[in-house]
C-alpha cells in the first residue's frame, strides 16, 4: 500500500486566489520549510521531491530543484520533472509574496508551462495522463478543463475550447466561468453571456452584468443618460424588465 511520509515536517498551509477566475489556486500551498516530501512505492522505494501534492483523478503533481511533473498512485512518473513552475499573485493581496501553482488532472488534462524562445515569458499547454504533451504550447494562460472544455488566452485575448483543442466560442477580451452552464464575456468593457458550446445566447452591450442565478436569470445594466436600466436576461437570451415587482418581457 502507498503512502505519502511527511517526515515530522513543520509546514503551514494557505489558499491563495487566481486573479483571473476569483477562484482558488490549483492547490493548496505549503511552505516546508526545507523538509523533503517522501513517498513510498509499492515495492518500498522511497522517492523524494520538494513538494508532493494531493492525488486529483490518480495523479499527483511533483516539483523537484524547480520543476514540475507528476506521478501515478504507484508513484511512476509518468512524465519528465521538466515543466516550470509558475507564479500567481490576486491583486487582492497585494501585501502576499509571489505564490507558487501546482497544477492537478481535471476532465483527464492537466495544463502545464515552459519558457518562450527567449526565456522571458512561460508558455501552456496540456498533458494527458500517459504524460503525453497533446497540444502545442501556443498560450499565455489557460484554464483547467471541465466539462469537455476550458478557456485558453492568446495575444491577449480569451476563447473556450474543446478537448480536441478546436476553439468553440469567439474571442473576447475576458470570459468569466460557466455558471449554470452560462459564462459571462466582456470586450470593450461591454458584457454579455454565452452558452457551453461557445454561442452567443445575447448581444454584448451591457456595462454591468452578473452570472445566471438558479431561477434561470441574470442581472445585467444598460446605461442611458447617466441611469443604469435593470434587464434581467434569460437562458434563450431573451430580455425582460421588473415593475411592482413583477417580471415582464420586453415583447409583452
Amino acid at each position: 500500500m502507498q503512502e505519502t511520509i511527511f517526515d515530522k515536517m513543520e509546514c503551514r498551509k494557505c489558499l491563495f486566489f487566481d486573479y483571473r477566475s476569483n477562484q482558488r489556486l490549483s492547490a493548496s500551498f505549503t511552505f516546508p520549510h526545507g523538509k523533503k516530501y517522501e513517498f513510498k512505492k509499492s515495492d518500498g522505494t522511497i522517492v523524494q521531491y520538494d513538494f508532493i501534492s494531493d492525488f486529483h483523478e490518480g495523479y499527483a503533481c511533483v516539483e523537484l530543484n524547480g520543476k514540475q511533473g507528476f506521478i501515478n498512485e504507484q508513484g511512476e512518473e509518468i512524465c519528465p520533472i521538466k515543466y516550470d513552475v509558475y507564479f500567481m499573485r490576486s491583486p487582492a493581496y497585494t501585501d502576499m509574496p509571489r505564490t507558487m501553482s501546482y497544477t492537478f488532472f481535471s476532465d483527464g488534462y492537466a495544463r502545464v508551462a515552459i519558457p518562450d524562445s527567449e526565456n522571458k515569458f512561460l508558455k501552456f499547454g496540456y498533458i494527458d495522463t500517459e504524460g503525453t504533451e497533446v497540444c502545442p504550447f501556443i498560450y499565455s494562460q489557460c484554464d483547467d478543463f471541465h466539462n469537455g472544455k476550458a478557456i485558453v488566452t492568446r495575444n491577449g485575448k480569451q476563447v473556450v475550447i474543446n478537448k480536441e483543442f478546436k476553439e468553440i466560442s469567439k474571442e473576447y477580451d475576458r470570459i468569466g466561468n460557466f455558471v449554470f452552464g452560462y459564462a459571462k464575456v466582456m470586450t470593450n468593457n461591454l458584457y454579455g453571456f454565452i452558452d457551453e458550446n461557445g454561442n452567443e445566447i445575447c448581444e454584448v452591450k451591457f456595462h454591468i452584468a452578473y452570472n445566471f442565478g438558479e431561477d434561470g436569470f441574470a442581472q445585467a445594466y444598460l446605461r442611458e443618460r447617466n441611469k443604469y436600466l435593470i434587464q434581467l436576461i434569460d437562458k434563450n437570451g431573451k430580455e425582460y424588465y421588473m415593475k411592482n415587482g413583477k417580471i415582464y418581457r420586453y415583447e409583452d
